[in-house]
């Protein structure tokens, strides 16, 4: 089951981003939006759907002849649930055109050219998100920085007495200012607590959290009933991966390769080819694939651009001895013919 917590996409985070470029796009100022709302288009078919989902049910809601509605019927449960499902489409019709007449629209997007983008803002609270092969960098309000991942979402609420943030999907590099109020970063179960420190947090596959921890030291809790509430201390070097249904696995202070991903660089260091081309993918417009899956299994060494699919592609088919097909959607490698 997704956790609606850590991906906001089966939330009401996206339906909201689409509610609002749908008010946007048929507003009198549509085309000064029109370059910044096909990027947000572009960032994947999950955004396209939800926003034709808003479209087709603004466009069934104004053919409703809302005065004259059949009346109920005597079968109780179908009556009650086209009542809730009129009264759906009424409140998403009123809250277009509301949002169309009475709040002022988001900022144009083209002025979001700075080092991130800030997607929303609710009360103090701001999100930032990339798009998918993205890397950016923001400077927060307290001096920190912030450097997120491809397609990563991020929210920062700095109060008072505490700074807030929630990785809600992806990853991020967090580069904590010194100052009183601690700083403290929630993805999924777990929370990271620093003051001044360097370190990033991940979100690896069945709800796995990585934290990595390159200055500093900071305290890692779990709320997951099978990790028992622990708390992990991390030093300089530590990394620590937390599963909600296992013990927290710490693993040995450099065993991973150095990582220099907010450059688009990443390094490796005997890894199999397969976890190369998986790396490459996060990233990647234009799919690589193995034509041959044993191919997956060659280790390699060295230190790669990573965002950057097709130059990859090209630089290990050279390295291995390997041949690049370039199609529609998709790189392939495969083996010379002999």
């Amino acid at each position: 089951m997704v956790d609606e917590r850590r991906n906001p996409f089966e939330s009401n985070q996206l339906q909201r981003e689409a509610t609002e470029w749908f008010a946007r796009m048929r507003g009198e100022n549509a085309e000064r939006h029109r370059a910044g709302f096909e990027r947000w288009l572009a960032r994947g078919a999950v955004h396209r759907s939800v926003y034709n989902r808003i479209a087709n049910l603004y466009s069934d809601g104004k053919r409703v002849n809302w005065d004259n509605l059949p009346p109920p019927q005597p079968v109780r449960g179908a009556a009650k649930r086209v009542w809730i499902a009129s009264l759906g489409v009424a409140a998403l019709v009123g809250f277009v055109a509301w949002r169309m007449v009475a709040v002022p629209i988001l900022p144009d997007d083209s002025s979001l050219n700075v080092p991130s983008v800030e997607i929303a803002r609710k009360s103090d609270a701001s999100q930032y998100a990339t798009r998918l092969g993205e890397i950016r960098t923001v400077k927060l309000s307290d001096g920190s920085k912030l450097t997120i991942d491809t397609d990563t979402l991020v929210t920062v609420d700095f109060g008072p007495a505490a700074r807030h943030l929630r990785l809600e999907h992806g990853r991020a590099r967090f580069e904590v200012a010194h100052e009183a109020r601690p700083f403290v970063v929630d993805a999924d179960d777990i929370k990271v607590i620093a003051r001044g420190t360097v370190f990033d947090v991940s979100y690896l596959e069945g709800r796995r959290i990585k934290v990595q921890l390159f200055q500093g030291a900071v305290d890692v809790k779990s709320r997951s009933p099978r990790a028992g509430a622990a708390t992990v201390r991390l030093q300089r070097g530590g990394t620590v991966v937390l599963d909600p249904n296992a013990d927290p696995h710490l693993i040995p202070k450099n065993a991973d390769a150095p990582d220099d991903w907010p450059k688009g660089m990443v390094e490796f260091r005997r890894a199999p080819l397969a976890d190369v081309i998986a790396q490459m993918n996060r990233y990647a417009v234009s799919k690589v694939r193995l034509a041959d899956p044993s191919l997956g299994k060659i280790e390699v060494s060295g230190a790669f651009r990573i965002d950057d699919a097709d130059a990859l592609a090209g630089h290990l088919a050279q390295l291995l001895g390997l041949r690049v097909e370039r199609t529609a959607g998709e790189i392939i490698l495969t083996r010379l013919e002999k």
